[in-house]
């Protein structure tokens, strides 16, 4: 797989009482739960993912979250989709890369 290919990260806070989201939920995810979306390549997914957390995860929680995130997005899945849910923070992060079926908006470089 190519390290240059393109990769969308979306990062969206999860609401306290919603349900535990699925790939094929995602698509009722709403503009204001958002936090980050942003297409990038492989080598710089989990800096992106890093960026998107800075500002939303308590200090002392960030190294279980970064390593979490760098196990998730260590290798492009061959199914293109990667995705960690974070429940203390609520925040979800799902990279889709281009060769993920059915990615709708979260495929790299469709319309935001």
């Amino acid at each position: 797989m190519n390290q240059e290919a393109a990769v969308r990260l979306t990062v969206f806070k999860m609401k306290p009482n919603d349900a535990m989201p699925s790939l094929g939920d995602l698509s009722i995810v709403r503009g204001e739960q958002v936090v980050l979306q942003i297409d990038t390549t492989s080598p710089h997914l989990l800096s992106a993912a890093g960026s998107a957390v800075w500002d939303h995860i308590p200090r002392d929680r960030m190294e279980q979250l970064l390593a979490a995130l760098e196990t998730a997005f260590a290798a492009a899945p061959v199914s293109g989709y990667a995705a960690v849910v974070n429940v203390p923070t609520q925040l979800v992060f799902v990279a889709v890369w281009p060769w993920a079926q059915d990615a709708g908006r979260l495929a790299p470089n469709a319309t935001q």
